[in-house]
């Protein structure tokens, strides 16, 4: 079918001023189709379809722009039992003074399609939306009911497209560190077997390259001398006899074994080191020095070769291990143990690795506590800083410093009677003030001023901003005054003022300011 326009009716009009006006929202209920033709009728006057067939619930809403919506229901002939041509559709909204009212309409005339009934056709279902202009979109609303929406294609391929977009960026966004011995991450691949660098590791060709420089089968030894295999690997040794003299073979040993040639990682030339253990166990070691020259065998194990070449040892015949060399090694049980050529047993791992747990696991919630220690006194930290970090966030915790104090009744007198009187009091202290709260002491020293001299003994304060200051004021009027702050220093200096003395019947009073206890804050 083809529907050529879609009209607000009379009642939707009104229904829209309402809305713009603030006085309600608009909230579309339904939809309904029937097969009415109009004759002479006014689309904007219908106050319900010519013929209704059937209605739909409103299943969705879009908001296309500020001012457009587009609300649209699926079209089924789900529980039709006899057929109709579509011919007009119209959508329902809620009017507060009259209830539900038919918002807009249209017809689609002689372009209108036939509609078969359910049990004689397949189920049809079709997506129907219409484009509505409103004053704003944040005033419209829709009843929907969720079991009879479906998603169209353009949902699913908004969907699919705002998942990769998000999944995308998020992948983008991840930063993965590089791999170290305490943190997983990105890994290095080396093909040099040397390469003594934190953050490679080596690829299968540095393993091949090591395997063939080091101890790889040489096969059987194809010299006499011994002084010539230099070659890293395992030479096979398969002979009648040795004749150290002349073949620098380990005085003593028996000829049939294995030679294992280690070279120098560092010097790459000259020093090596030749360990030939024979097969009646012998055990026999020498080193080439970086000069060229060759140490003397020496004799690691005892052996007994004689007919019909048996041998015996004990563990005490073999070197001890340690971090240098290879040996014998005595379990432990123990977790504090310091001996450097005994080894854990697996519960003692187990139990170290428990304790280290332990301390990591304490570590972690004391780090925790320092966190929420600082946020709560509001400054910034968080779980993932190191100590140094929070230590320095310790340090930059917002912090209000106090000080107080005395001047010990630091006074000036006026110089005759009758005279206001001043004085400066000063503090060095290591923050700037912002306000102070000193006790003073306005008297009377002349000779006549009998049991009570103090006129005004009282608190006044100041700080740096201007027309907030308190003097005080006693008997008659007389009164201390404060100035304000200079301007900011490390502590304080402001300037104590005295007016001059009113005495009762008359007298010829001197007035003395004193200062006495003082409070600073930051």
């Amino acid at each position: 079918m083809a529907f050529d326009g879609i009209q607000i009716t009379n009642r939707g009009r009104n229904l829209l001023a309402k809305a713009e006006a603030g006085q309600t929202k608009i909230t579309y209920t339904k939809f309904s189709a029937g097969d009415g033709k109009l004759a002479g009728q006014m689309p904007i006057a219908l106050k319900a379809l010519i013929n209704e067939k059937i209605s739909f619930p409103v299943s969705r809403l879009k908001i296309q722009s500020e001012n457009v919506v587009v609300p649209g229901f699926d079209f089924s002939n789900q529980g039709i039992s006899n057929g109709f041509f579509f011919r007009e559709v119209g959508l329902w909204a809620t009017d507060p003074d009259l209830g539900e009212i038919l918002y807009a309409y249209a017809n689609a005339g002689e372009g209108a399609e036939y509609i078969d009934a359910q049990n004689t056709s397949a189920v049809l279902k079709k997506l129907f939306n219409f484009e509505l202009t409103v004053s704003n979109e944040s005033r419209v609303t829709v009843v929907v009911d969720d079991t009879i929406i479906y998603a169209t294609p353009q949902d699913v391929a908004d969907a699919l497209k705002n998942a990769k977009d998000y999944t995308d960026t998020k992948i983008a966004d991840v930063k993965v560190p590089d791999a170290t011995t305490t943190v997983k991450g990105i890994v290095r691949l080396s093909e040099n077997y040397k390469d003594n660098r934190s953050t490679t590791v080596p690829n299968s060709k540095a393993l091949s390259d090591l395997y063939t420089a080091s101890m790889a089968d040489k096969g059987k030894v194809f010299m006499d001398d011994f002084d010539f295999l230099l070659a890293p690997g395992v030479w096979r040794v398969d002979r009648s006899t040795f004749t150290p003299a002349t073949d620098h073979s380990p005085p003593g040993a028996y000829p049939k074994g294995g030679l294992f040639v280690a070279k120098s990682d560092v010097t790459e030339g000259l020093a090596a080191v030749h360990l030939y253990v024979d097969d009646t166990g012998g055990i026999f070691k020498r080193v080439r020095t970086v000069a060229g020259a060759w140490t003397t065998w020496s004799e690691l194990a005892d052996k007994n070769y004689a007919a019909p070449k048996q041998h015996s040892h004990t563990a005490s015949d073999l070197p001890s291990a340690s971090t240098q060399a290879r040996g014998i090694t005595q379990l432990n049980t123990s977790t504090n143990s310091t001996a450097t050529d005994q080894a854990a047993t697996p519960s003692a791992v187990k139990a170290a690795y428990d304790r280290a747990d332990q301390a990591f696991t304490q570590a972690s919630n004391g780090k925790n506590g320092i966190t929420a220690a600082i946020t709560g006194k509001g400054g910034n930290a968080n779980s993932g800083m190191t100590w140094d970090q929070l230590a320095a966030a310790i340090t930059n915790l917002p912090v209000k410093r106090f000080a107080s104090g005395t001047f010990n009744g630091q006074s000036v007198t006026a110089s005759s009677w009758g005279q206001s009187v001043e004085m400066t009091i000063a503090v060095a202290l290591p923050f700037t003030v912002r306000r102070i709260f000193v006790r003073a002491v306005l008297s009377d020293v002349s000779s006549g001023a009998g049991s009570y001299p103090n006129q005004v003994d009282a608190f006044v304060m100041t700080s740096n901003v201007f027309n907030d200051n308190k003097g005080a004021i006693g008997w008659r009027n007389n009164s201390i005054g404060i100035g304000y702050l200079e301007p900011p220093i490390q502590g304080f200096s402001v300037k104590l003022s005295g007016s001059k003395i009113d005495a009762y019947a008359g007298g010829s009073p001197i007035a003395k300011i004193a200062a006495y206890e003082w409070w600073a804050f930051e």
